[in-house]
């Protein structure tokens, strides 16, 4: 990984620590250039498309599991995020999301 890399994912991890403390919802994901959802993650993922994931804790572990495998091996960070409500909500979207992605 470049030098680069690890700063993003330092800076995702504090952001990730501070949001369980003030239970701020995730600005990065109020753009448009992001996919919600498992399979267009995966297909993000699969495509090297994806720039970080977003995955709720809450999830079910069989998609936790397949989502973690992925992002490691293609080198994207992973922001965990407390539950799929709350992911929803940072999305903009009126249902709960397990998954979530930003595009480079």
């Amino acid at each position: 990984m470049r030098h680069i890399d690890y700063v993003d994912l330092h800076v995702h991890i504090i952001f990730q620590m501070l949001r369980r403390r003030k239970k701020l919802m995730i600005p990065e994901l109020n753009t448009d250039n992001k996919v919600v959802g498992t399979k267009q993650v995966k297909r993000a993922l699969l495509n090297d498309k994806a720039k970080t994931v977003y995955l709720a804790e809450d999830a079910d572990s069989k998609i936790k599991n397949e989502i973690t495998t992925m992002a490691e091996e293609k080198q994207v960070p992973i922001v965990y995020v407390e539950s799929m409500e709350k992911l929803g909500k940072s999305c903009k979207i009126d249902v709960n999301a397990a998954t979530a992605a930003l595009l480079k």
